[in-house]
């Protein structure tokens, strides 16, 4: 039975665009690539430019996994914790 990482991964995964915009960050261009490809790079697209699947909200300061709720907004799906800074994406 796969876990729920493995599963939620595999969900992510199939909402990407087939050949998503990636780059290797700040200064660098930006190509398009295979998904499998783009997966390699930092910096990858999650939306195709037709429809928005994901929102991804990059939030940088202290305590920003409890932002949604200071908003009075509801929970994300996934959030991603710097260990270092805690800031956060929410997904």
């Amino acid at each position: 039975m796969k876990n729920v990482n493995n599963l939620l991964k595999e969900f992510l995964l199939s909402l990407l665009p087939n050949k998503p915009y990636c780059s290797m960050g700040n200064g660098y261009s930006t190509v398009i690539r295979s998904k499998e490809s783009a997966l390699s790079y930092p910096q990858i697209q999650v939306n195709s430019p037709f429809s928005w699947k994901i929102f991804v909200f990059d939030v940088d300061h202290q305590g920003a996994k409890f932002s949604w709720e200071d908003a009075g907004l509801p929970v994300p799906n996934f959030i991603v914790e710097n260990p270092t800074n805690g800031h956060c994406h929410l997904y």
